[in-house]
C-alpha cells in the first residue's frame, strides 16, 4: 500500500472543503501494457490526478528517470481515455488545483448536491447558483472568470 504524501493529504482536505466527491485515492488503472497508480482518480467521470512534489527541489517528477516514467504513465491514460490532470505543490496550496479539479468534474457531468460551493474568485458578487447553470451557462462563467482574470 502507497503511504500518502502531505500535498496529497492536502488536497485531498481542500477537496472535501470545497465539497468536491471525494476521489479514490491510489487509483489503479490497467492498461495492455501494465498496471499504473494515479494519485487520485473520479472513475465515472474519466479523471486523474497527479499531486507532483518536488518540482523546484529536484524531486523524482523532474529526474530523466522519473520524468520519462511519467510520460509513459501519463501517455498511456490518454490513449485509454482518461483525463489526466496534474498538480504541482503551488497549485495546491493557492487552490488553483481544486478550482481546476471542480471544472473538469463539471464539464464531464457532475453537479453539485447543493449550491453552496462557488471556485474561489467566481462571480460571488452576483450569488449566482452553479448548481442550476446549464453547461452553455457554465462555459461562459468560465470564459467571463478567466478573461476577468486576465486583466488583473
Amino acid at each position: 500500500m502507497t503511504k500518502t504524501s502531505d500535498l496529497e493529504y492536502e488536497l485531498l482536505t481542500l477537496i472535501k472543503q470545497a465539497g468536491l466527491p471525494p476521489p479514490i485515492t491510489q487509483y489503479a488503472f490497467l492498461t495492455p501494457t501494465r498496471m499504473w497508480k494515479a494519485d487520485g482518480a473520479y472513475p465515472d467521470y474519466q479523471i486523474l490526478f497527479e499531486c507532483e512534489g518536488g518540482t523546484w527541489s529536484g524531486g523524482r517528477h523532474v529526474n530523466p528517470a522519473g520524468f520519462h516514467n511519467d510520460a509513459i504513465k501519463y501517455n498511456e491514460a490518454a490513449i485509454h481515455g482518461w483525463h489526466l490532470l496534474r498538480f504541482a505543490a503551488d497549485l495546491i496550496h493557492s487552490g488553483v488545483a481544486v478550482d481546476q479539479l471542480w471544472r473538469a468534474l463539471w464539464g464531464r457531468g457532475w453537479r453539485l448536491p447543493t449550491s453552496s460551493y462557488r471556485p474561489p474568485g467566481w462571480n460571488q458578487r452576483q450569488n449566482t447558483s452553479y448548481a442550476t447553470l446549464t453547461q452553455k451557462q457554465m462555459d461562459r462563467e468560465i470564459l467571463k472568470h478567466e478573461m476577468e482574470r486576465q486583466e488583473q
